[in-house]
């Protein structure tokens, strides 16, 4: 969930989301080479966002997740 508040945050909004179980949900997102580089980056701690905009996209995954 991290790292799907961190793309929103970004600006790579979520395309779909798709529940795996009862539980556990999937974020899909529109795959390009700047997509990849920014996980890359996260992977490696190498990014920084600003926290705001985190939460903010914590708040709005949430709310998808659970309307």
């Amino acid at each position: 969930m991290c790292l799907a508040n961190t793309l929103q945050c970004l600006g790579h909004g979520i395309t779909s989301l798709k529940w795996l179980d009862d539980r556990q949900a999937s974020f899909c997102f529109k795959d390009t080479d700047q997509l990849k580089k920014i996980i890359e980056l996260y992977w490696q701690d190498e990014l920084l966002v600003e926290p705001k905009a985190f939460f903010n996209a914590h708040r709005l995954i949430k709310s998808r997740l659970y309307s």
